[in-house]
């Protein structure tokens, strides 16, 4: 086994730490697009319905005018 002094585990400890702060905007990025996708997609998988609901909507309130 290797034991450190406490030096040198905490100069590896803020070595680690700088080197995953820069990838923290990256990752970040990485999850705003990962969560636009997977929005989009159940938009895409939904219009249909979406579409149909906007129109009995229509319907209803046509008919409700003109009643």
């Amino acid at each position: 086994m290797v034991f450190l002094k406490k030096e040198a585990v905490h100069k590896i400890r803020d070595i680690i730490n700088s080197n995953l702060k820069c990838y923290r905007n990256l990752c970040c990025i990485t999850s705003a697009l990962i969560m636009k996708i997977k929005k989009k997609r159940i938009v895409e998988e939904n219009i249909k319905n979406l579409q149909l609901a906007q129109a009995y909507f229509r319907k209803y309130k046509y008919i409700k005018e003109h009643e």
